[in-house]
């Protein structure tokens, strides 16, 4: 087993693995004595710093103590001279990475991971250096997948903007199709072929509309929709489904469609920024009726 820059330890066969071993030479000679401490400081474990017995988790010790310096920059315990490192990594424990070095923006899983293998107690540590290593692994596989599904969120956020364009796009030629169709009066059957079927065209192209808006919201909601399941509470997301219903909504007020602008509005309500006002319960309604004094009723929707 590798510890620290080039000191080794010799594991024979015939003993407990979890029994502690002293350093010793290939020839088995030992290195130390009892109280004398071999190592660099900073990257020596605190039992191998006060000169106790070791194991292969004071390895663990010394791979965070590496982690360490690569999340902050900084040795694990500071110190004007080996001897006051040494104190320090014997009596203090160490700072935590997101602590020490706050503009680094060291990720608090890693910081987890780091932090225990570091721990004063050999007992509290990993066991061993894979178990380390995995624990590293883990969370090397979750921060590709998530940033794997961030691309894909943003991706799907994209396609989606591009049909909400093109809703923008049919909306702008079916206002000009209904401006056309209200300037002119309703056939009589006694009109010229041509101008039915220029009003005929008309016509057709607005209910194709209506089929085109109907497919490309419903392909919008799904990109943003799948976004979120990537990403929950993707913010651009979020909003888009938010605009996207509350549309929807005052579309089936206009079309007095009460039921179908309450479902809609139920889904505005879900994506819509919490204290938005078009959400305000309590507004003013004025009522005039022709003639005065007519019975009105009003639905909640």
């Amino acid at each position: 087993l590798v510890m620290d820059w080039g000191i080794a330890k010799h594991e024979s066969g015939d003993r407990s693995s979890s029994d502690p071993v002293r350093l010793s030479d290939p020839e088995g000679k030992k290195l130390t004595v009892e109280g004398a401490v071999v190592g660099t400081p900073g990257y020596m474990a605190p039992e191998q710093a006060a000169g106790h017995a070791i194991d292969r988790r004071a390895d663990v010790w010394a791979l965070g103590a590496i982690l360490y310096r690569m999340l902050t920059g900084q040795r694990t315990h500071p110190g004007e001279s080996p001897i006051a490192v040494l104190v320090n990594t014997v009596s203090r424990d160490v700072v935590p990475p997101r602590e020490r070095s706050p503009e680094r923006a060291v990720p608090e899983d890693l910081e987890a991971i780091c932090l225990r293998a570091l721990r004063r107690a050999p007992e509290s540590r990993y066991a061993t250096a894979r178990a380390l290593h995995d624990a590293v692994q883990r969370f090397l596989a979750g921060t590709e997948e998530r940033e794997r599904r961030a691309r894909e969120a943003a991706s799907q956020v994209s396609d989606g903007e591009e049909s909400l364009w093109y809703l923008r796009m049919l909306a702008e030629e079916r206002r000009e199709l209904e401006g056309r169709l209200s300037a002119n009066v309703g056939l009589t059957g006694h009109e010229p072929v041509e101008e039915k079927r220029t009003r005929w065209a008309l016509e057709d192209r607005l209910g194709a509309l209506t089929g085109a808006r109907s497919q490309g919201f419903g392909t919008a909601e799904a990109r943003f929709l799948r976004a979120l399941e990537l990403v929950p509470q993707h913010p651009d997301a979020t909003r888009h489904l938010g605009e996207m219903y509350w549309g929807r909504y005052r579309e089936a007020r206009t079309d007095n469609a009460l039921g179908t602008a309450r479902e809609h509005l139920k889904l505005a309500a879900r994506y819509l920024e919490r204290g938005d006002p078009r959400l305000d319960k309590n507004v003013p309604l004025t009522v005039i009726t022709e003639p005065a004094g007519a019975e009105v009723l009003l639905h909640r929707v």
